[in-house]
Parts: C-alpha cells; sequence; structure tokens
C-alpha cells in the first residue's frame, strides 16, 4: 500500500483506508480465526464419507452432521474458552463417530493446539493430551483400531506444536519484560545522575 503513486486526493484517501482496514485485519487476526473456523467447519462435515459406516437412519445422520457443524463452530470461542472448546469438540467428535464411523478430528486438532498454545504450562499440554487419548480411544471402540495411532500421532504433532508457541511467546514476553525493567533502572540512574 505504500509507494504506489496516486493521481487524486480521493484515491489517495481510498487507497489508505483501505490498507488501514488490511492492517487492522491482518494485526488483529481476525481473518484468520474466521477462516480457520469455517474450513475447519467444512473439512468436519466433509469427513464423513457416504456409506463408510452402516447406513444410519435419517435422524442419527441429521444429528451426526449437526454435530460435525456444532464441532466446527464451538471453535469461534477458542481464544474466550479454550477448554471449553476443546471440551465441545471431542462431544462433538464422538457423536459424530458414533454415527458414522471414524471421521478426521479437524476440529479436535484445532482445539488441542489452542489450549497446548494458551497455557504455556504443562497443564496444557498435559490437557490436550487427554482430548488425544479421547480420540485415540474413540477410535478403537467405534472404528477400525489401525486409525488410531495415525490419529493420535498427528494429534501429538499438533499439540507439540503448540506448546512450542506457547513456550517460544512466554521467552519472548520474559525478554521483553528484562529489557523494560533494564530501561527502567537506565533511565532511574540517569535521573539520579541529574539530581
Amino acid at each position: 500500500c505504500r509507494g504506489e503513486r496516486l493521481s487524486t486526493r480521493a484515491e489517495h484517501s481510498w487507497s489508505l483506508g483501505v490498507c488501514r482496514i488490511l492492517h487492522d485485519l491482518a494485526m488483529t487476526g481476525v481473518w484468520v480465526d474466521r477462516t480457520l473456523v469455517v474450513a475447519a467447519t467444512l473439512l468436519q462435515v466433509a469427513s464423513v464419507r457416504p456409506g463408510s459406516a452402516a447406513a444410519p437412519d435419517m435422524v442419527l445422520a441429521t444429528i451426526g452432521s449437526l454435530a460435525g457443524l456444532a464441532g466446527g463452530l464451538v471453535l469461534w470461542f477458542r481464544r474466550r474458552a479454550p477448554l471449553a472448546v476443546l471440551a465441545g469438540t471431542l462431544l462433538a467428535y464422538v457423536v459424530q463417530a458414533a454415527i458414522f464411523g471414524p471421521v478426521l478430528p479437524v476440529a479436535v486438532a484445532v482445539g488441542c493446539y489452542t489450549v497446548a498454545r494458551r497455557d504455556a504450562s504443562w497443564r496444557g499440554a498435559g490437557t490436550a493430551l487427554l482430548g488425544v487419548l479421547v480420540i485415540a480411544l474413540t477410535v478403537v471402540v467405534i472404528g477400525p483400531a489401525s486409525l488410531a495411532p495415525t490419529y493420535a500421532a498427528a494429534l501429538v504433532v499438533v499439540v507439540l506444536a503448540g506448546a512450542l508457541a506457547a513456550g517460544r511467546e512466554a521467552r519472548l514476553a520474559a525478554t521483553t519484560r528484562a529489557a523494560v525493567l533494564e530501561e527502567r533502572l537506565r533511565i532511574a540512574r540517569d535521573l539520579h545522575d541529574v539530581v
């Protein structure tokens, strides 16, 4: 948006407005969250293969589809209540898998990542790993047990990525706090020398 030649003042004003909107969207991550919710919801619902399980009746098929939809849409609240979102995605997955058989745990993966990333301690990663255990046990009980290691390994990688991101953020915050404290001490020394 910078460095463009604009012929009129109106074009310049419009361009700055668009740049400001795009910058605000990129900085707040709103578009990333919305895209993630839509993509996870679509993948969660679309991962049901017709005929993959014994054909459920229409009521069960509707319940399973709504569970997949709810499992994706609950991600909308992942920043405000990550533990509740993980519980919601796990419940939706279990219902959907009970009706259709094992499906891709896309929404659960996002929930596990969020919980592991939001809590930099072992508690966050441990809670997310409990979610992985729930998915693995669900797949073993409901569907072909051969899928359980694949799903579990993929979800463990997601949890580790979230834990690593949380650790990186914690180190960055500690470094920033130390730099601010050092700057305050320098200013205090300078003021003391002046007085």
